[in-house]
């Protein structure tokens, strides 16, 4: 049991090491800037869009705007986030809330890039039931 501890003790030293947290900081920062602040201007159109403004009964697809916004946020937000928060207020004090906002504005910008792609990318032979995720991104994007 010992040796399992150590070697996920090791693991996790090298894939959550300090050079990893500021390797994602500086790609948001990246995504951020190439997409002009995306995260900030899509805000109100995302909120048009989980409304209904732009649903349409007679749009192919098997799910609306609100099931797909539901899909992606139950597999996003989890316990571990929720706890997550009182354990780095605990640890950190009230300090660690503004560096949660820093790193949580600059993840928006890696999500949205994500999910740009994977609409871009997806498979839309059968309109009913498209393919896509983070494989046909790969397969497509680097063409």
């Amino acid at each position: 049991m010992d040796a399992i501890n150590n070697f996920v003790g090791a693991l996790n030293g090298v894939l959550f090491s300090v050079y990893t947290i500021y390797a994602l900081l500086l790609t948001g920062a990246l995504f951020t800037v190439w997409s002009i602040f995306g995260q900030y201007r899509a805000l109100t159109h995302g909120v048009q869009v989980v409304r209904g403004k732009y649903d349409d009964k007679d749009d192919p697809g098997a799910i609306n705007h609100f099931q797909a916004l539901s899909a992606a946020l139950s597999a996003t937000v989890g316990l571990g986030n929720i706890a997550g928060v009182a354990v780095a207020v605990a640890l950190g004090g009230p300090g660690a809330i503004l560096w949660m906002w820093v790193i949580g504005i600059l993840g928006m910008a890696l999500k949205m890039t994500e999910v740009t792609q994977s609409m871009l990318y997806r498979n839309t032979d059968d309109p009913e039931n498209p393919h896509g995720g983070p494989m046909f991104v790969v397969k497509e994007g680097f063409k």
